[in-house]
């Protein structure tokens, strides 16, 4: 995670009330009338570890014409055991003038077939009341996008000295959404910490320009139970949310014990970027 704060390095530091200005014209930005993401074409990824157990999707979309939608998932059993990852991965590609669909989960093909030209914007686009594979990929990047202005909105009330109102402290968390199935799957906290003793915060923020900035949150726990350090951080770069990160490392004191905590939280967007990923089987003209 050593990238994070490289990264943060890369524009010019800010002090805190600069770190706010710079957050509220990202925010205005993104509450105009005329704004709209960039969605011709996007790429986005996603992961989360925690412990021996792996999440992660991707989703690489072009407008009407290209779906590529990959998740990833491992959970052991136990603490101390892995398992293999159930790959599911689909695509809704055009070659050579014609239309295919292709799924497949671990190594066997469910779905290889060859579709009309309004067979291939259905699914794209789906029915009423039922979404399409580009529609349900293309939401659950914008519902994780919002998700970081939602962090940003949460940053500007806490730190705004103008503000009247603070928000109030709360566990930091990250909750993520899989790109396969729009919907929540799954929240990591990052670190438990407030108002716990022994616990030191420290932040870095920095800005390259309009529209970019970066806020990272080290963040270290030492008491008598709890032996912890991490970090956060999100970043926009030309208005848009680029990335958030985090991660915790450490022990937590249970009954008589210590347990391991190890975890961590990667997700990251590319607007208007897509390179295509196709299926490397044959295409088929078969059935679904």
């Amino acid at each position: 995670m050593l990238l994070v704060s490289v990264l943060a390095a890369c524009g010019n530091s800010l002090d805190k009330d600069q770190a706010v200005a710079a957050a509220k014209k990202i925010q205005a930005y993104h509450a105009a009338d005329s704004f709209a993401y960039k969605t011709d074409k996007l790429t986005f990824t996603t992961s989360i570890v925690a412990g021996n157990g792996v999440l992660s999707a991707e989703v690489r979309l072009i407008k009407d014409t290209y779906v590529y939608s990959a998740s990833s998932m491992s959970v052991p059993t136990s603490e101390a055991s892995s398992s293999a990852a159930i790959n599911v991965i689909e695509y809704l590609y055009t070659k050579d003038s014609k239309y295919y669909h292709v799924e497949t989960v671990g190594d066997e093909v469910v779905i290889n077939t060859e579709l009309t030209q309004a067979e291939f914007t259905t699914l794209y686009t789906g029915t009423t009341g039922v979404p399409g594979v580009g529609s349900s990929a293309l939401a659950s990047v914008i519902s994780a996008a919002e998700g970081a202005y939602t962090s940003l909105n949460a940053f500007i009330t806490e730190n705004d000295t103008s503000s009247s109102s603070k928000a109030a402290t709360s566990v930091a968390t990250s909750a993520v959404t899989s790109a396969a199935t729009s919907e929540a799957t799954s929240e990591l906290p990052i670190i438990s910490l407030t108002s716990e003793e022994g616990l030191s915060q420290s932040y870095v923020y920095a800005s390259s320009g309009d529209g970019n900035l970066s806020i990272t949150a080290n963040i270290t726990e030492s008491n008598a139970s709890t032996h912890l350090t991490g970090q956060t951080a999100i970043a926009f770069n030309n208005y848009y949310p680029e990335y958030v990160t985090g991660f915790s490392k450490g022990t937590v004191a249970s009954g008589s014990s210590e347990v391991e905590e190890d975890g961590s939280f990667d997700m990251r967007f590319k607007w208007g970027e897509c390179t295509e990923i196709n299926p490397t089987i044959s295409a088929s003209s078969s059935s679904k």
